[in-house]
């Protein structure tokens, strides 16, 4: 398995706020991009979400917040030559992260749409046209509706039904694509579907008793990803892909530093990170309570991944109350909060970049964006990608194995049980002829994205004769 490596340089905390864009560095060969969910700007055919999503808990409320259904969304599904030409144009990125719908490739059990993947390809080779590369994700929470009720990610036995799917796929699409996400954030998925604290996915299957149901599910997803990468390991084009596991590092912490304070965010890191990037490490799962339940799963010998795609937003904030144990809405005095409930806090990308770099794999910043309701001038979106990309290219610079950021995202979508009240898109989206413009705050990343493609950021730090020392500073005086 993966043996931990050393890295030359752990910088102390540091203030991003004190820092400047034209102190940014990002090597040549570094890929920016946007990620996206093909469900949340498309919709679906019939899968667990859309079934979901038109359906109500047992006392008659909406699953999603205000009966929001997510339709065709951005009908990115239609309208991709559109959004391609946006990022090109707007942003000259070289990569795009997007997911392939099982539920439209596969709507019945055994049964391929050759239109669907004809689709895909179509879409893949306009990327390919204009030198993005394509990053695809094989499971990003959407399943049909068919594999929902066999029990889905329930029953080790039904893993051959994706490592299928993925199969075909790979076969459809290997020879165009260098990149393969398996699956997107199995503890989300299993956190907020299977956990009683945040249960807002399908199948909403959260209790006081179904923590022993949620770890096995969670095994299974792993043990789903190992599978699915030797398998595709063995088909061609396998020996030179790019195959690996997108974790949401969303690390609990106490609001307040005491013993009582803390103890529920080791619990929950534990689970949700720990038990993640030791089984990357070693190969071995191995969760649960002494005389209650236990799941534990082997892979076998070999590797494991061939990169980690790394999720990561901010950390979560923990009140313990004896009447309640969830995240709290809530941020540390002095910082700046989203619209989702947590912080802007590039710090912590810093520090999970060098604990996530034990891994000794490659790591692309698959996920990284923010809900912000846009305003004039769009400060905390300007705010979060200054801060934020300032952590990754300090990474950098110290000699951390980060190849690539992608924003999460490209067009203000369907933000699942939120609807579409998250506004993460760099792009707004007019809700009735889904026209699309440009947010103000998308000015940072267009802005680094253009000066690190012409090799103005592919100097150190150290080197650099820094002439604006302003806040207001910008790439484009380099």
């Amino acid at each position: 398995m993966n043996e931990v490596v050393s890295v030359p340089f752990k910088r102390p905390a540091f203030n991003v706020k004190e820092t400047h864009l034209n102190e940014l560095y990002f090597p040549p060969s570094f890929l920016f991009g946007f990620s996206i969910a093909e469900h949340q700007n498309s919709g679906g055919i019939s899968s667990n979400w859309t079934t979901w999503e038109n359906s109500t808990w047992s006392n008659g409320t909406p699953h999603i917040q205000r009966g929001e259904t997510s339709g065709i969304s951005s009908d990115h599904w239609n309208r991709y030559p559109e959004d391609i030409a946006n990022m090109k144009q707007d942003f000259n990125v070289n990569a795009f992260r997007f997911s392939i719908a099982w539920d439209r490739i596969e709507p019945e059990e055994g049964v391929f749409c050759e239109e669907a993947l004809q689709h895909y390809s179509e879409e893949i080779d306009a990327l390919l046209a204009v030198n993005i590369i394509p990053m695809v994700t094989l499971h990003h929470f959407v399943h049909p509706q068919w594999f929902e009720d066999m029990g889905a990610f329930e029953h080790e036995e039904n893993i051959q039904y994706f490592v299928r799917f993925s199969q075909k796929v790979f076969e459809a699409f290997a020879s165009k694509v260098p990149f393969w996400c398996t699956i997107n954030e199995p503890t989300i998925y299993m956190f907020a579907g299977y956990l009683p604290l945040n249960c807002v996915f399908p199948p909403g299957k959260g209790s006081i008793t179904s923590w022993p149901l949620a770890v096995r599910v969670l095994k299974n997803l792993l043990q789903a990803h190992t599978e699915i990468y030797h398998a595709l390991k063995a088909l061609p084009f396998g020996d030179t892909a790019k195959i690996g596991l997108v974790h949401q590092y969303l690390k609990f912490e106490g609001y307040s530093y005491n013993s009582i304070g803390i103890l529920p965010g080791m619990m929950f890191n534990n689970l949700m990170n720990t038990s993640v990037l030791t089984f990357l490490k070693t190969g071995t799962f191995s969760y649960g309570f002494p005389c209650y339940y236990y799941e534990t799963y082997t892979a076998p010998e070999g590797p494991l991944s061939d990169f980690i795609g790394l999720n990561y937003y901010s950390r979560a904030l923990i009140e313990f109350k004896w009447s309640q144990l969830s995240p709290d809405a809530s941020c540390m005095p002095g910082e700046t909060m989203t619209d989702m409930p947590y912080a802007i806090y590039a710090q912590g990308l810093y520090d999970t970049i060098v604990e996530v770099a034990e891994l000794g794999l490659p790591i692309y910043i698959t996920e990284n964006g923010i809900a912000a309701k846009e305003t004039t001038d769009d400060t905390r979106r300007k705010m979060w990608f200054t801060e934020y990309l300032k952590a990754t290219s300090l990474a950098v610079e110290d000699g951390y194995d980060v190849r690539g950021f992608f924003c999460w995202t490209l067009n203000d979508n369907f933000e699942w049980d939120m609807g579409y009240s998250m506004k993460f898109g760099l792009y707004s989206v007019e809700p009735e002829t889904l026209h699309r413009t440009l947010k103000a705050g998308s000015s940072v990343y267009a802005d680094i994205i253009k000066a690190a493609r012409a090799g103005k950021l592919s100097t150190h730090t150290s080197d650099y004769l820094v002439g604006n020392t302003t806040q207001e500073s910008s790439v484009q005086e380099l």
